[in-house]
């Protein structure tokens, strides 16, 4: 309303007191109300809005909680990936050690081994010897005749224990050296 205007205006946006009009009252009491309303509605809105961002905040917090955790989480993994592939690396090496121990240790027994007979070896030289005895003294027995002449030439180059183990030991040298000169 207009200053100076005779009708109503008292309480609303006039510096005129009120006129005593009820309506002009009324009017004075709903605009006061909805300005009261409008101020509500926006610190409503601003706080709404104030929630709105609040919660936007708290979501882009706990994305970035999850990615920490997803991340902590991979390199947590990755440790342990890392972990078993050196844990698998070192043990592939303690056994490649292991077995070329192994390896040196029978081509040693194996070496060893190459130098002494074996008792089918020494009983086939004592059977030779015994053969060649046999013949030895077969023939010189059917070359001599007498028994006299037999009888000393038996004692003279009769073979007797220490010759055979002699000649065992000299087969045994021979099969040694043939052994180590052919595996070699």
């Amino acid at each position: 309303m207009k200053k100076g205007h005779s009708e109503g205006g008292g309480a609303s946006r006039t510096t005129d007191p009120a006129a005593g009009s009820s309506a002009a009252t009324d009017v004075s009491l709903r605009e006061h109300i909805s300005q009261r309303l409008h101020d509500a509605e926006l610190r409503l809105d601003q706080r709404h809005e104030d929630i709105r961002e609040a919660d936007w905040r708290l979501m882009q917090e706990r994305d970035l909680r999850y990615k920490e955790q997803r991340d902590a989480d991979r390199r947590l993994a990755d440790a342990r990936r890392d972990a078993q592939l050196l844990a698998q690396s070192l043990q592939r090496e303690v056994d490649r050690e292991h077995f070329a121990h192994l390896n040196e240790a029978a081509a040693r027994s194996i070496e060893e081994r190459s130098h002494f007979a074996t008792r089918e070896l020494v009983d086939s030289v004592r059977e030779t010897l015994n053969l060649f005895k046999e013949e030895v003294n077969a023939r010189l027995d059917r070359e001599m005749g007498e028994r006299a002449a037999k009888q000393e030439l038996r004692e003279g180059f009769r073979l007797n224990t220490g010759w055979i183990v002699g000649m065992i030991g000299v087969g045994i040298a021979a099969v040694s050296l043939y052994l180590s000169t052919n595996a070699g």
